[in-house]
């Protein structure tokens, strides 16, 4: 009820999965508005709007397959309202050091001993990372082990463009449970044509937009915290030349230049918040280009710009 498609709609199916009530005419998961009857529900979790609602996909059912409503039309309505609520439960993924080229699978971890996570039924979180040091499309985040139990409720969507994967796994008993350490695996792979202006890279990885809640749909706060992954650069390779990305005027109106210094340009890509892609120019080979935005809505955008020494990463702002 956020206003938004995200990882936070899993929350309220795995609240309230099992739970039937009357099909929806005509049901289907496009994005746009249906008419459906209320749901007599006994003794409805605290918090939810009418569970007609969240039978995503009309057949009268609570459960995995409304997930498919949210994947398919996931970040539809660009406004995002995701807070976390701070508290003492630690949330991170220790620090590690790796090579280049390396798959790594880092546990992420809720609650230390010191710091237990008490009655805890589900989660969703959005893991930060920097796609200039992450291969892309080599992301994602599985439950091998996790204290949260097995038979797990889970979806996520990743934003490789922007360097974000966002999250959510849950029980789906209506029981809590209690613990500390790791609740997943975060997985990803090391580019191995990482540039090399120095001998390591490091690259954060940060949780934000957490909803922890119990089985009462009460939010419970934490603690996120920083990791951080060292990689070591392959040696006897000599460090690519350096170059630099200008991009200018920003704030824009109708037009914007990308310009490279000691590099050429190849391709140029424009995405929104949500990760969409929503202008792209291919085949550029030359150091400088001028982009046209008129067709483009005021908003923040997200800048990919690709050449033949490496891929920036920046914001513009479209007035």
């Amino acid at each position: 009820d956020n206003t938004t498609v995200n990882n936070w709609d899993l929350l309220p199916i795995a609240l309230t999965h099992g739970e039937s009530g009357l099909t929806r005419p005509n049901a289907n998961i496009s994005w746009t508005g249906q008419t459906s009857t209320d749901w007599s529900t006994v003794n409805p979790v605290a918090g939810l709007p009418n569970y007609k609602h969240i039978d995503c996909n009309g057949d009268g059912i609570i459960n995995q397959n409304d997930l498919t409503a949210i994947q398919q039309n996931y970040g539809s309505n660009y406004y995002r309202s995701n807070s976390s609520m701070t508290g003492n439960i630690p949330f991170f993924i220790n620090s590690v050091n790796a090579n280049e080229g390396d798959r790594l699978s880092l546990p992420i971890n809720l609650g230390t001993a010191a710091e237990p996570a008490a009655d805890v039924y589900g989660v969703a979180f959005t893991l930060n990372y920097d796609p200039e040091i992450v291969e892309a499309s080599s992301v994602s985040v599985d439950y091998p082990v996790s204290w949260l139990g097995t038979n797990l409720l889970d979806i996520q969507y990743d934003f490789s463009q922007l360097g974000k994967i966002e999250v959510a796994v849950s029980r789906r008993d209506r029981l809590n449970n209690s613990g500390f350490g790791e609740i997943g695996k975060f997985n990803f792979t090391i580019r191995d044509d990482i540039l090399r202006s120095s001998t390591t890279r490091t690259m954060d990885i940060d949780i934000t937009n957490i909803r922890l809640i119990d089985n009462a749909n009460t939010e419970i706060g934490t603690n996120p915290q920083v990791g951080t992954v060292t990689v070591t650069l392959i040696s006897g390779i000599e460090a690519a030349e350096n170059f630099n990305i200008d991009l200018f005027p920003n704030p824009a109106k109708d037009q914007f230049s990308v310009r490279a210094q000691n590099a050429s340009l190849e391709t140029v890509n424009i995405y929104n918040v949500n990760g969409q892609l929503v202008k792209a120019l291919d085949n550029i080979n030359n150091n400088n280009c001028l982009i046209s935005v008129n067709e483009l809505s005021p908003a923040v955008y997200i800048v990919q710009i690709k050449t033949d020494k490496g891929i920036e990463t920046r914001k513009l702002v479209i007035e």
